[in-house]
């Protein structure tokens, strides 16, 4: 298996679920907003090429820091489902992705609130999150859109270094 595409080091990988469980961070919202949005992009075109991925937790999302880049380690539990892909299983794999950037950011995905942030203008990040987490939405497409939507509506669209804040113990 080859990553070269996504780093030139295997070590500039970092699996999602290490950033808290060793590293004892979290990401800001501007930060995590780029991890979302590339996982919503791939969702989205996993959807129309009819596969279902059952695994999108933190242990096998895998990002590149320094690249932006976002990827699926193991896919060995993908399907491809000749009939497409049920707006069920849809709306579950964007509530997954979206439980998982509400503990990225350091946020309970069962109450759906994140810590309080300069960032987070008004309250519509964490609502949307807290949207797609419920598993109200099923289509990666509408997700995706409303996405990007309201991330260029709160910040603007330039590069932003990848970004943590230290846990508090």
């Amino acid at each position: 298996m080859s990553f070269a595409h996504l780093a030139d080091n295997l070590s500039e990988l970092t699996p999602l679920s290490h950033l808290i469980s060793r590293e004892n961070v979290y990401v800001d919202p501007r930060t995590s907003a780029w991890i979302m949005g590339k996982l919503l992009t791939l969702i989205n075109f996993i959807q129309g090429e009819k596969i279902l991925i059952n695994d999108l937790s933190g242990d096998n999302i895998f990002i590149n820091r320094r690249e932006h880049y976002v990827t699926i380690f193991d896919w060995t539990g993908a399907a491809l489902n000749i009939g497409g892909v049920s707006k069920y299983l849809i709306a579950d794999r964007i509530a997954q992705i979206a439980k998982g950037t509400i503990r990225l950011l350091g946020g309970n995905p069962t109450t759906k609130k994140l810590p309080e942030s300069p960032q987070l203008i008004g309250n519509n990040y964490e609502a949307y999150l807290a949207e797609l987490s419920a598993g109200k939405i099923s289509s990666a497409k509408e997700a995706h859109q409303r996405f990007y939507d309201l991330v260029l509506s709160a910040w603007p669209r330039e590069f932003y270094q990848f970004t943590t804040i230290k846990k508090e113990d």
